[in-house]
Parts: structure tokens; sequence; C-alpha cells
């Protein structure tokens, strides 16, 4: 935080390991400035290579996934500005996500899609989309325009209950519809 767009930072890192040993390194960052980033290819978010100016954009950024793009969230840190969808945004299903967007509106335009899981291929891992807020009720949200399409999805959890017995060590899985799994012990009281 604390970092301006369209900047250069260097951060040097150094750790000492139980030998006495010191390693180092050193990274040059570059901020991409709040001008409005445009995928380019189909992709991982966090991959430079989907996105305009060669950098991923970050939460002043508006951004626009273009039409025939599929550009997946697929780390837990992502953030824009007003998001127009007028491709596909999606949610990994492997990894855990994070899309925040700090300002605006995100927009699912006619064509678009925004898939965070559906029947056929549901989530298998966790993903958070955060709107932003306001005091002002109503300033920022989600559209979906008429031809736009907004799935969610996620597998489904198995119900279960563990039941403790007075007179032993015993735990019980209930899975489904009444059935035990198995009895496991648990601890000594």
């Amino acid at each position: 935080t604390g970092l301006q767009p369209n900047t250069s930072y260097q951060a040097y890192v150094a750790a000492v390991n139980g030998g006495g040993v010191v390693t180092s390194s050193s990274v040059v960052v570059y901020t991409r400035p709040c001008a409005k980033a445009y995928s380019v290819a189909s992709g991982a978010w966090s991959n430079p290579a989907v996105w305009d100016a060669g950098l991923r954009p970050e939460g002043c950024a508006a951004t626009e996934i273009a039409p025939g793009h599929i550009v997946t969230v697929d780390i837990n840190s992502a953030s824009a500005g007003a998001t127009n969808i007028r491709g596909t945004l999606a949610f990994s299903r492997v990894f855990n996500t994070t899309l925040t967007i700090v300002g605006g509106d995100i927009i699912v335009e006619s064509g678009g899609t925004f898939d965070m899981g559906s029947e056929s291929d549901p989530l298998g891992s966790s993903a958070t989309f955060i709107l932003p807020y306001n005091n002002v009720a109503g300033q920022f949200g989600m559209l979906v325009n008429a031809g736009g399409v907004f799935t969610v999805r996620g597998s489904t959890k198995t119900p279960f209950a563990t039941a403790w017995t007075r007179e032993g060590e015993l735990a019980a899985r209930l899975v489904g519809a009444g059935s035990f799994e198995k009895l496991v012990v648990i601890k000594r009281l």
C-alpha cells in the first residue's frame, strides 16, 4: 500500500539460515498507471501477457474483458476498478481466489459471462467476489445487462454431524441420509 502508479520500486530481501548463511534477492516492481486495462488474450488474471500494458490490473484501474477472451481469476489478491465484461471472467476451479472491485460497477455486457461456477462445472475451491461500498446506497453495484450471463455454483457439500457417546470414546460421522460412514476413537475423557 502507498505505492504510486506508474512508478518503479526496488525491493531487497535478505534472510539468514540456521548456518548463518545470508541469502538475498533484489526485484524491481513497476506499478501500473490507473489507466484502463484491456485483455488482449485469454489466460490467467495474474499473467501480464493477458493485459494490454503487460501488467495486471490493480485496484485503481478500470478493466475490460474483451469479447472472445476468457480471463480466469487465479490469485487471492486480484483487484480492479470499474469492470466491463464483454468476454468471460471466470474464477479458478483449483485455486482459492478473491476479486475485489475497489470503485465503480462491475457490468456484464450482452454476450459477456461472469462465471463463478456452473451446474456442469462447479467451483471446487473458494472464490470470493467483493464489491465496493460507500455510505450512499446504490452508488456501486453489479449490473447484468440483457444477454449477459452471471453464474454461481459451488461443489456439493456432504452434510455431517459428530455424535459422542457417554459410555465410550467413540464419535460417528453421519453421512447423507442417516447412514454411518465409520466409528472413530476420538479421545479418552
